[in-house]
């Protein structure tokens, strides 16, 4: 159980990393992460919804949580990003 919460904080702290630390935040990228975790978000739950095998219904709600993470960093990055510009 360990392992699978380590890899998913560690794969997040790695996009985290990427986005704000390699490349100049932008309005336009943040409003793309934000799109893509919103759409990872939505699709992972109804992926879910018509699962019976336990496994795989735990899979696909981790994938809708990573969502929620990334889109509230692409939200954060849009807040910076205007932040930066006044």
């Amino acid at each position: 159980m360990l392992s699978g919460v380590f890899i998913k904080a560690v794969g997040i702290y790695v996009i985290i990393r990427l986005f704000f630390n390699m490349f100049a935040i932008s309005e336009d990228m943040a409003v793309m992460i934000t799109t893509l975790g919103t759409v990872s978000m939505v699709l992972g739950v109804f992926l879910a919804i018509g699962q019976w095998d336990i496994k795989r219904l735990l899979a696909y709600h981790s994938i809708s949580q990573m969502g929620y993470v990334v889109m509230s960093t692409g939200i954060g990055m849009i807040l910076i990003s205007r932040g930066a510009k006044t």
